[in-house]
This record gives C-alpha cells, structure tokens and sequence, in this order.
C-alpha cells in the first residue's frame, strides 16, 4: 500500500508505472486512448486522472473500497497486483504476499 498523501503516492506510481507504458503507439496507450484518455493524459508520466482511474493507492481501507467501487459498478473481476519489494522497482515497500495478506479481509464476504 502506498502513502496516502496524494502528491507523493502518485509521484511513486508514476516511478513504478510509468516505466512499463510504453510509447505513444504501445498497447497501453492505444486502450487508454480507446476509453476516453487523451494526449494529455498518457504522457509525461501520465496525468492525476489516469493514475487516479486505474492504480489504487492509500492504506488498505482505501485500496479495498476502490476494488469494491470496481465491482458495485459491474466488474467481474478486478486485477489486484501489489507493487512491493519482492516485484519489480518497488525496493522499499512491503512483500506483495504481506500487502495481500492485510488487504484479504477487507474483501471477503462476512
């Protein structure tokens, strides 16, 4: 899980991201593109709306209610991948296996 502080989380996702988005004519950019993204939004290390839109950050609460919003809205299933220190460039957060250890409860049904 990331700072909650909206500056520096997604200052970090665009560290962590930014590297695997590709060029201009990528696979990424042409889908974001194809969901109403424009120039503005995929470069320069991609805008507030797009890093807000597609990576959850905060503590667990924060990253759970996000996932929940995915699937209230119509989601079948929602990709949760951890950015954490045993996966790529994430050196000081950590395990993802940790992360998703804390973060379980809060999505399972009662």
């Amino acid at each position: 899980m990331l700072d909650a502080d909206p500056a520096t989380a997604r200052g970090r996702l665009r560290g962590i991201f930014g590297a695997g988005a590709g060029s201009a004519d990528s696979p990424y950019v042409r889908n974001y593109r194809r969901l109403g993204y424009d120039d503005a939004d995929v470069s320069n290390g991609h805008s507030d709306r797009l890093i807000d839109d597609i990576l959850a950050w905060g503590d667990e609460a924060a990253v759970a209610a996000r996932l929940a919003a995915h699937l209230a809205a119509g989601a079948g299933h929602v990709l949760v991948h951890p950015f954490a220190v045993d996966l790529p460039a994430a050196v000081d957060l950590p395990a993802a296996v940790d992360q998703l250890e804390r973060l379980a409860p809060l999505l399972t049904d009662s």
